[in-house]
């Protein structure tokens, strides 16, 4: 790995930004990680290396656990962080918690800001000595590259991010954890079923000049093929409601449809074919009672 080219006669608190992306800032001796404990204090902002580090405060440069929350006015910056989308199918999510106080009433909101747009803002009226909880969300998709997240406090000047006046709220942290939320992949496809078979009736021809229909002849067809006036004759029992029969007269003989014993047989138009070549239906609309549908005569 070759050696970092840093800025030659830098000035104290000068940024630099290196080819592998961590940012770096004199002190005046050296040049260290910007945003880790120990720096000195840029006057400016704080800044974050981590989604775990510690804020510092923004005048006195103590880490967040020390003695000094970070005193916050209008337009505060809390956070700036350069976070990369490497997939822009993937949503990115930014989860904030923070807790604001103050010795003074007031309001309080978190903002955040994607390469200077506002997409999310979160808080509320601030009126207890200390200790209001503040959490923000956001998820949304972006085109692959560097985006620049930042974090602003927007409200009551005067108020403390992470406590009040100086104390701490229980060690309490400001954290903003930005994530590229991965898709699953698409599993395998899974074994194709075998063709449906579409059901097809059967049809039964008759030469006679009688027959009676059989638990077979449902959702088939019965063909009359006779010189001579003939006779279907629809039995008791014969399925039930949804039963459906097809009956063709093919021959030039007159096919009658006639009720069996303790049915109940209804027609329309009659209970006959009405010409050679006619097609009835006979349908079941309840257990032993039918009704004759179709090219029918009396």
């Amino acid at each position: 790995m070759a050696a970092l080219d840093f800025p030659n006669s830098p000035t104290t608190n000068q940024l630099f930004t290196a080819p592998n992306g961590v940012i770096y800032q004199w002190t005046g001796t050296l040049w260290q990680a910007y945003g880790t404990t120990g720096l000195v204090n840029v006057g400016a902002a704080p800044t974050f290396d981590s989604t775990s580090a510690f804020l510092l405060d923004n005048s006195a440069g103590y880490n967040i656990t020390g003695s000094t929350p970070m005193t916050s006015g209008q337009g505060t910056q809390i956070f700036s962080r350069v976070f990369t989308a490497n997939n822009p199918a993937n949503p990115i999510q930014v989860s904030v918690t923070s807790v604001v106080g103050g010795g003074n009433a007031g309001t309080c909101c978190l903002a955040l800001f994607v390469d200077g747009v506002s997409v999310a803002q979160q808080g509320g009226v601030y009126n207890t000595s200390w200790g209001l909880p503040v959490s923000l969300y956001w998820q949304g998709v972006l085109s692959a590259g560097a985006h620049t997240f930042m974090l602003r406090f927007v409200g009551t000047t005067g108020l403390y991010i992470n406590g009040a006046n100086g104390t701490p709220y229980q060690l309490q942290k400001t954290t903003m954890v930005i994530s590229e939320v991965a898709q699953a992949a698409a599993g395998p496809a899974g074994v194709q079923g075998p063709p449906g078979v579409m059901p097809v009736g059967t049809v039964n021809p008759q030469t006679g000049t009688a027959y009676t229909l059989q638990s077979s002849d449902i959702n088939g067809t019965v063909t009359m093929n006779n010189a001579a006036t003939n006779t279907v004759t629809i039995p008791s029992g014969l399925g039930g409601a949804g039963a459906y029969t097809q009956i063709i007269q093919i021959g030039a003989g007159q096919t009658v449809v006639a009720a069996g014993s303790g049915v109940t047989l209804n027609g329309a138009y009659g209970l006959t074919c009405r010409a050679q070549w006619s097609s009835v239906g006979v349908l079941a609309y309840a257990a032993n009672g039918f009704v004759l549908s179709g090219d029918s005569a009396p």
